[in-house]
């Protein structure tokens, strides 16, 4: 298979495990009770390296202020999430190196 489509089955897999994904971030210091939860889409960089974006869901617009995604990140390493996540891309042949792990953040919006 090609980068692209190891790279949609590997999506495809973290998705079967959103809910999980979802409790280890949800049990994370820095993560507070406005947490709804987080999207995954993935891609490939322009240096060719499969690009992993977890985008984090927040009900309010303080939590989503306070939240620093580079301590997050750094917590995120720490975590059973980097395990997990390395299990998934073994399946692929990769391993964390292979991973550019992007964190990013948005407020979720009931008017939309």
């Amino acid at each position: 298979m090609t980068l692209e489509q190891d790279s949609a089955a590997f999506l495809e897999r973290l998705e079967e495990t959103t809910e999980e994904v979802e409790g280890i971030i949800a049990k994370l210091d820095l993560i507070d009770n406005a947490f709804a939860g987080c999207t995954f889409y993935t891609d490939i960089s322009s240096t060719h390296h499969f690009r992993l974006n977890v985008w984090l869901g927040f009900e309010n617009e303080k939590s989503f202020k306070r939240l620093d995604l580079s301590k997050l990140r750094t917590l995120i390493l720490q975590s059973p999430l980097k395990l997990h996540i390395e299990i998934l891309a073994s399946e692929y042949g990769w391993s964390w190196n292979d991973i550019e792990f992007v964190l990013e953040k948005y407020i979720i919006d009931d008017e939309i």
